[in-house]
């Protein structure tokens, strides 16, 4: 372990407790990759304590919100905020199956990324990626927390709209 371990998680990664985490912890591993118990995390639950041989001496929690705070008081959008990064929605979407996870050109792609970047970045440029979904709900679907995604695409499509940044469509 380093002397100083760092780390650096969004708002909504926080649970109520070392308990819930036998909750959200079979989630992840199952949804994500189709295993009983996710191979890739630890837990450290603070700098090493007299007598424990390995641990980190120093310990620091840096919560980001970079705007997670407006989607929590937007009563429509807040639930995107459950997502636990499982990627059962990337799995699962057939516009993410044939572009990837480039094209969509931010740190969260496929339809969670849809949903939660116009969010956390300016709605006017990223809007468009609310079009990137065939609206089957297939994303819907598969999410191990139940985020309706299809719907939350067409809020913000109607977000975008609403604060003139998506053109009314001509009859």
């Amino acid at each position: 372990m380093p002397k100083t371990h760092i780390v650096i998680a969004g708002i909504e990664k926080v649970i109520p407790s070392m308990t819930d985490l036998a909750l959200f912890w079979p989630l992840l591993a199952t949804f994500g990759t189709g295993q009983r118990i996710t191979s890739y995390s630890t837990i450290i639950t603070g700098p090493k304590q007299p007598g424990e041989t390995d641990g980190p001496e120093e310990m620091y929690v840096l919560l980001l919100d970079n705007g997670r705070t407006n989607m929590l008081a937007n009563e429509k959008t807040r639930e995107a905020l459950y997502c636990i990064r499982c990627g059962a929605c990337l799995n699962a979407c057939p516009v993410y199956k044939n572009i990837g996870g480039h094209t969509y050109n931010t740190t969260y792609s496929g339809p969670i990324g849809s949903v939660i970047t116009p969010h956390l970045k300016p709605m006017k440029e990223w809007k468009h990626l609310s079009h990137a979904s065939s609206l089957c709900g297939n994303c819907t679907e598969v999410c191990a927390v139940k985020i309706n995604l299809h719907e939350l695409l067409l809020e913000n499509r109607h977000e975008a709209q609403q604060a003139g940044y998506a053109p009314l469509p001509k009859l």
